[in-house]
């Protein structure tokens, strides 16, 4: 990347708060260490608080479930906290929800799912990726590749055995690739329609 002087433009691939999307970084002061941001944002971009909101539907967690998930993790949040997460984004009291407390969310569901194993607690990571996120949840339903084949089909949507590997794989793994926002949206589809489905069927 090239400088002009003090000032450039550049683009930033994020993948943090509100992954796979890009930001223009505009103006970088290097005398001021300052950096103004000017951002648009896909509408078609999962945020955290969507994945967040889906995944508590998903499980019927209530707001008091959701602190005890973060207690489970060694973790304390208040059950304010929460209700502010689950806001809509135009409200004044809405809250972003980080990768981290979305990562701790999401190693509580594993415990309450799977069963606190012995040592130390899962530490939660400080930037997700949609990757980190899908494996996570194919750890707490204790799925196998078949098993998650089957939910994107029961959607209409086709992967192949070979494009899912990609995606549990090291990202440093010459075969490793992306998840990208659709299939996460898909995969969470597919399993609250495979829930609808056992509902009906008892």
């Amino acid at each position: 990347m090239s400088y002009d002087d003090k000032h450039s433009i550049c683009i930033h691939k994020v993948e943090s708060q509100n992954r796979n999307y890009y930001i223009s970084i505009l103006a970088l002061d290097f005398e001021e260490d300052t950096v103004n941001l000017r951002s648009k944002k896909n509408a078609n971009t999962m945020t955290n608080n969507e994945i967040f909101r889906r995944l508590r539907y998903l499980f019927e967690y209530n707001d008091a479930q959701i602190v005890e998930l973060f207690e489970m993790t060694d973790f304390v949040i208040e059950e304010e906290v929460v209700i502010n997460w689950l806001r809509s984004e135009d409200d004044p009291l809405y809250k972003e929800i980080s990768d981290r407390d979305l990562a701790i969310f999401l190693n509580g569901v594993i415990i309450e799912k799977r069963g606190k194993r012995e040592g130390p607690s899962l530490q939660p990571e400080d930037v997700l990726t949609n990757n980190i996120i899908f494996r996570k949840l194919k750890i707490a339903l204790n799925l196998r590749s078949d098993d998650i084949l089957e939910t994107f089909a029961i959607v209409d949507r086709a992967v192949s055995p070979h494009e899912l590997s990609a995606f549990f794989r090291d990202p440093g793994h010459a075969k490793y690739r992306e998840c990208m926002d659709q299939y996460l949206r898909n995969f969470m589809n597919g399993l609250l329609e495979q829930k609808k489905r056992k509902l009906k069927e008892k």
